[in-house]
């Protein structure tokens, strides 16, 4: 057996079945380990990444973690959770994507970090979601999200004190700016509707 083989650790996340669930183990040097405090019911494997990189941090000391994924979903949720891994220990967080010659190394810190910055990265979950992500249509580019000031308006999204007509209006207020291209002036979809139609008509 190898340095490398001898260091292998093998997770199977849990799997949850019509009428069989099978926990989350993992494998090392052949034998079997029980980790119940992974075990989870989310479905998307681009969720499950995150509990399995905090443990592997706080359990098993990791300071390099590289995610193989070319998802944008998995790139935004890696960046939102980077400084919650990174208080926890770790200093390389990578992303692979690509394939073959166009394989590219992801330094998600520098992105997060020098690029980015950390209120930026509280809300880019919520602004790719409301512009789309694999469980939403698309309402507007990326790009234009990023433009659409989403720290002022998405910072308390989907958060736990937040009141859920503050919540709805202040995204709504979002995605006027998304689809209006920073115009401010207009703060309602019935607003931006009526001037489009107005302008269009003339």
């Amino acid at each position: 057996m190898d340095h490398f083989t001898a260091h292998l650790l093998i997770v199977l996340s849990r799997i949850v079945g019509d009428e069989t669930s099978t926990p989350t183990q993992s494998i090392k040097n052949g034998e079997v380990f029980q980790h119940p405090d992974l075990d989870t019911d989310h479905e998307e494997a681009d969720i499950r990444i995150i509990p399995h990189a905090v443990h592997a941090v706080r359990q098993s000391c990791m300071t390099r973690i590289v995610i193989l994924s070319s998802d944008t979903d998995v790139f935004v949720i890696a960046m939102y959770f980077y400084h919650l891994l990174a208080a926890n220990g770790l200093a390389e967080l990578w992303l692979r994507g690509g394939i073959g010659d166009k394989t590219r190394f992801i330094p998600l810190p520098v992105i997060a970090v020098m690029k980015v910055e950390k209120p930026m990265c509280e809300v880019l979950i919520a602004t790719h979601v409301l512009t789309s992500c694999d469980i939403t249509s698309k309402f507007g580019t990326k790009a234009a999200g990023i433009k659409a000031e989403p720290v002022r308006y998405l910072r308390d999204f989907g958060r736990a004190h937040t009141d859920v007509q503050d919540c709805v209006q202040n995204a709504e207020k979002f995605l006027v700016q998304v689809l209006n291209r920073g115009k401010h002036g207009i703060e309602t979809m019935d607003r931006l509707r009526f001037n489009w139609y107005h302008i269009e008509s003339q």
